[in-house]
């Protein structure tokens, strides 16, 4: 499961996905992301920085989001729950 292609993000939603910082800054899901928790010091929510195709900048940073069904690699043998921050995000994304 993934948010689109990285064109979505990119060039759709230039102003929500902030490279230097790789975070997603739409307001629900920040909202959400803040509400679950989630550090203050990425002032978004964090995502996925590293990888090929299909993960850098695709999904939420996996370190931070252990067993989220948006993750870039899904954990097996584990339940992978769509968050309400992912669901916030697809909100944003209208």
């Amino acid at each position: 499961l993934g948010f689109g292609t990285v064109d979505a993000w990119t060039t759709r939603l230039r102003d929500t996905l902030v490279n230097t910082n790789t975070i997603f800054q739409g307001p629900v899901a920040r909202e959400r992301w803040a509400t679950a928790g989630g550090s203050a010091e990425y002032f978004g929510v964090p995502v996925q920085n590293v990888g090929g195709l299909g993960a850098r900048l695709g999904h939420w940073r996996d370190d931070l989001f252990r067993d989220e069904l948006m993750r870039s690699s899904i954990r097996t043998g584990g339940r992978n729950p769509l968050s309400a921050i992912s669901l916030g995000a697809l909100e944003d994304l209208g």
